[in-house]
């Protein structure tokens, strides 16, 4: 028999757990101060950068080639790491050839240049590179109040002025069986040396790089000849030498 259950000030006494404490809800807003404050600061780090600030990123002509003249374009390209310049900035730019006096010209914007935007500028005066062998261009942009001036110039552009190839002059024995050929008054190097027993209808191909040649058991009347490239130049061939068998 089940006993009746007591009742205690009028209540009967419950036999179910308690249920859980309610927990605080949680407040999101100092967190999201500390979020917006630290996008605050990206912000900032992103924007920052001097207020004037132009440099010479490259000179972009001349570059080497074959037969450089007397008057070539000098082209370079400046960069804007500062604030965007206005229309109508003014600075100097300048260059010099293997440290001699520079060609200085004032630049006078006839747009506005933005942040982080590329100037090309070519020079009304020219570059005298009509003396074969390199020739070293230095280049420096001058602006008022540039932050950075360390930037401010490019040294060391090469510029290789090529002479064109010549094939120069073939000497040695006229009547031998064996012998050799040598190559004087060449501009460049030999890429191959060529013989022909046809009266040069047809050619054949030696692989050889030197000044000389030597040949062997020559049985025919046989033409030689090599062929001279100096640099980016068109090839040029020597002049051509003939050997007959003793």
């Amino acid at each position: 028999m089940v006993a009746a259950a007591k009742r205690i000030g009028g209540r009967c006494p419950s036999y179910h757990s308690p249920p859980p404490p309610i927990k605080p809800a949680v407040t999101m807003s100092r967190p999201r101060r500390q979020a917006v404050a630290t996008i605050g600061l990206l912000i900032i780090a992103a924007g920052g950068h001097a207020a004037t600030d132009l440099s010479v990123a490259i000179i972009t002509a001349p570059v080497s080639a074959c037969v450089l003249g007397s008057n070539e374009k000098v082209t370079l390209k400046l960069f804007n790491h500062g604030d965007a310049l206005p229309t109508g900035t003014r600075f100097e730019v300048s260059f010099a050839i293997n440290a001699g006096a520079p060609v200085v010209e004032p630049v006078t914007l006839a747009a506005p240049l933005p942040t982080d935007a590329v100037f090309t500028y070519t020079f009304h005066g020219t570059a005298d590179l009509s003396v074969p062998g390199p020739h070293r261009i230095d280049a420096t942009a001058r602006i008022a109040g540039d932050a950075k001036p360390d930037n401010n110039a490019l040294s060391g552009h090469l510029a290789i002025h090529f002479a064109a190839s010549q094939g120069g002059t073939l000497t040695g024995p006229v009547a031998a069986s064996a012998g050799v050929l040598a190559l004087t008054g060449a501009i460049g190097s030999v890429r191959q040396w060529e013989h022909s027993t046809n009266a040069g209808e047809r050619w054949q191909v030696e692989d050889s790089q030197t000044d000389t040649w030597t040949f062997d058991k020559l049985t025919r009347t046989t033409q030689f000849r090599a062929e001279v490239q100096n640099g980016p130049c068109a090839p040029a061939y020597s002049s051509t030498w003939t050997v007959a068998p003793n």
